[in-house]
């Protein structure tokens, strides 16, 4: 099931932001920075799913001092352009040298999607599920719904592409073809897309006619 990560509190985002600010803290230093006492700081960090801990001993005696950082969780919650750049970036290739990300785009879903299927049941049920396991571990959520012999549905709830898919459509269109690839013997619907406004893509497939 796609889990949604818990969001921190106002006080534990001004932690959180403390700790990316400073780049790494112990409690110390952080109630210092935030004018917080050190049990305020503990209390907040205790409960706190973004950030990580590290031991620091240096030398010294007794128990070692804790030094928290934020964790790849926490990092989500921080803008990030990175996408929207990378966007950008093919949307100036494209209008520079004609074909070329076309050529890219296709061989990168494909190399994806032939990764995802390998080891794949015969059975469609079974392949989809595969593939949705697979898809996952690339931070692709697809969502089997309806599912025999015949036919099935499936949604995409979360895509690593849609920023570039919001610049570039076709990309969907590449993303299909793909998929439908990996379902030997169907054809691939796109049936509704995040980019046109709906919550989710989905997916409809059905036996190619005899």
């Amino acid at each position: 099931m796609f889990q949604v990560p818990n969001l921190p509190s106002p006080s534990q985002l001004r932690v959180l932001e403390a700790i990316k600010l400073e780049g790494e803290g112990d409690v110390s230093r952080l109630a210092t920075s935030l004018a917080m006492t050190e049990s305020g700081v503990r209390q907040q960090i205790a409960t706190l799913v973004s950030v990580e801990a590290t031991a620091d001993r240096r030398g010294r005696p007794g128990r070692d001092r804790l030094v928290y950082s934020v964790s790849l969780k926490g990092e989500a919650l921080f803008p990030d352009l990175a996408a929207q750049d990378l966007a950008s970036l093919v949307q100036y290739i494209r209008d520079r040298a004609p074909g070329l990300v076309e050529e890219w785009l296709e061989g990168r879903i494909a190399d994806a999607v032939t990764s995802d299927q390998a080891g794949a049941p015969d059975d469609l049920p079974g392949r989809l599920a595969h593939v949705a396991r697979r898809a996952r571990a690339r931070g692709m959520y697809v969502l089997p719904l309806e599912t025999d012999e015949t036919g099935a549905a499936f949604r995409v709830a979360h895509c690593p592409m849609l920023a570039l898919a919001r610049a570039f459509p076709l990309t969907c269109e590449y993303e299909r073809r793909a998929l439908e690839r990996s379902l030997p013997g169907f054809e691939l619907e796109l049936v509704e897309t995040r980019i046109s406004g709906a919550p989710h893509c989905l997916f409809r497939a059905a036996a190619s006619p005899a």
